[in-house]
């Protein structure tokens, strides 16, 4: 099961948070052990179905109240 997280500092450590969504879906609660793979990510690449797209533009219109 494949997740993007951000790694965050925790004191003189660091972590990383799981949504308790994906930790459901993996069968895994509190306390239990879990293998985990790192890979980095480039930011580009974060965006899944929005990547492609163009960027996006703010377009000025008058409106009459």
């Amino acid at each position: 099961m494949d997740a993007v997280a951000k790694i965050r500092r925790i004191g003189n450590s660091f972590g990383v948070l799981l949504s308790r969504g994906l930790l459901e879906r993996a069968h895994v609660s509190e306390g239990e052990r879990v293998l985990i793979s790192l890979k980095k990510v480039e930011p580009e690449n974060m965006f899944g179905i929005w990547e492609d797209l163009p960027p996006f533009e703010h377009k000025k219109e008058d409106h009459e109240l």
